[in-house]
């Protein structure tokens, strides 16, 4: 049994300023975030010659192991008072905003004619300027760094090794791994028009024609449209005030993995050895496949031809 403490670096309690930015509509609270304290890891090995001769061995065993949140993670999420991003939205929100500002609108980005003369009058701000105001808060903030949860992987592994004759042995192994709680990107304020689950979602794309002679005289309801896209709004927190993307990295990602292979070994003199690794069996895109190895922990070092000499 093994247990490990990973605490929370020191700057990312500094969220903590940017409270006056909550929204539990949205459930979103910017507070320090909580540790994560319960990563104990127990692991468990076994060993048997099933005849008592010394010519089989089952060996086996399974362990729980954790990982640690990437700090990059909150090191590009500091709260606004200390860092900001910048895009259209928020920089037509700050004092001194471009003139091109007059005709963007942030609840509808995408309009052809917003934000005329963009390049010609500076682009974006290049300025951090902290936020006094809850709306000011809102508008500027970016990410939320959420409790830590470290990732954890579950590994078990079974194999039976037989000698066949002298010097010479075979073993057939598998060891597959359970991968969980893993730290996935999202934007908690980016929407697609594609996404049913959005106000004003669950658009089609609109149909493309190469040839005037294939534009259809009609087209059959419901139709998405060129102004259906215009008035989708992509930020649905931005009635709340949030114009930024609030990218946070929950842990809801997870991942398996299977893996079998059959291993013949033959001892010479002198420490010279015959090895063949065989086949190995990997999750292919589709299922399982199985493809013909000799590729050690790094092939780049002993792979001869599916021989392995060592001396």
């Amino acid at each position: 049994m093994r247990y490990e403490y990973s605490g929370v670096p020191r700057d990312e309690n500094l969220q903590a300023i940017n409270a006056i930015s909550d929204d539990p509509a949205h459930g979103l609270i910017f507070r320090a975030p909580k540790p994560d304290v319960n990563n104990f890891m127990p692991r468990l090995g076994f060993a048997w010659d099933p005849r008592g001769n010394g010519k089989w061995a089952v060996r086996g065993g399974a362990g729980i192991a954790y990982d640690v949140v990437p700090n990059n993670f909150a090191i590009n999420s500091l709260p606004p008072q200390l860092q900001s991003e910048q895009n259209p939205g928020l920089t037509c929100t700050l004092a001194g905003a471009p003139e091109w500002c007059a005709t963007f609108n942030p609840a509808n980005p995408t309009n052809p004619t917003a934000g005329q003369g963009f390049l010609q009058f500076g682009g974006l701000l290049q300025v951090n300027v902290p936020p006094v105001t809850q709306a000011d808060a809102r508008a500027a903030t970016q990410s939320l760094i959420p409790d830590h949860v470290a990732p954890k992987v579950i590994t078990w592994t079974l194999g039976v090794q037989h000698e066949l004759f002298r010097n010479s042995s075979i073993e057939v192994r598998y060891v597959g791994t359970r991968s969980l709680s893993l730290p996935v990107q999202r934007r908690l304020n980016s929407a697609s028009a594609f996404d049913p689950n959005f106000p004003g979602g669950g658009l089609t794309p609109l149909p493309t024609y190469i040839n005037s002679s294939d534009v259809p005289a009609a087209i059959a309801n419901p139709a998405s449209t060129l102004e259906s896209f215009e008035n989708f709004n992509p930020l649905p927190l931005s009635g709340d005030g949030f114009f930024g993307a609030v990218t946070t990295f929950p842990p809801i990602g997870s991942g398996t993995y299977h893996s079998a292979s059959v291993d013949f070994l033959h001892r010479f003199a002198r420490g010279l050895y015959f090895r063949d690794p065989g086949r190995r069996i990997v999750p292919g895109h589709h299922g399982i496949s199985a493809a013909h190895t000799a590729q050690d922990i790094d092939d780049t070092l002993d792979r001869l031809d599916d021989i392995f000499v060592t001396f």
